[in-house]
């Protein structure tokens, strides 16, 4: 077997970068996202009635805001479903108390009360990435498009 030439694969690099240009960098990225619209992405079918409800309630808000687009359906459904379980493990609470007793005697806390707490927390997280919390919402920074106008003369 006789040895390749190592110097036969190798380009110079002025012509690589002539040759070969990222689609990337063809494009200005506000190019890249033009086609998303903010809009409210379509109900998917396997939804509460109470998810159904929060569905429209937040999406029309987020729609006014420019926070949401059709590439959002997944955590916005994901939104939408914890808050449906966590009204419903809140009216268990109020139905049945947040307390329990065991066959023991104990007082301990209510399945349906554990499950909402952990609703809730994991309801505030997906919340975050949509801005609805107003910790959330001060991260955001608005930039004044006119501070470049400025005469200072």
């Amino acid at each position: 077997m006789s040895n390749p030439n190592p110097t036969a694969a190798i380009l110079p690099l002025e012509d690589y970068r002539k040759s070969t240009k990222s689609p990337a960098t063809e494009k200005p990225a506000a190019d890249l996202f033009q086609g998303l619209s903010a809009k409210i992405p379509p109900v998917p079918g396997n939804l509460s009635d109470t998810a159904r409800k929060h569905w429209y309630f937040i999406g029309e808000r987020l729609v006014v805001a420019h926070l949401i687009s059709e590439v959002d359906l997944g955590q916005f459904q994901i939104l939408c479903q914890t808050w449906a379980l966590y009204v419903e493990a809140h009216l268990n609470c109020e139905r049945l108390g947040e307390y329990q007793t065991t066959p023991n005697g104990y007082e301990q806390l209510a399945p349906w009360a554990v499950a909402r707490e952990r609703h809730a927390n994991r309801y505030q997280k997906i919340a975050d990435k949509f801005f609805l919390s107003p910790r959330a919402r001060k991260a955001v920074n608005i930039e004044n498009p006119h501070q470049g106008d400025l005469d200072l003369d």
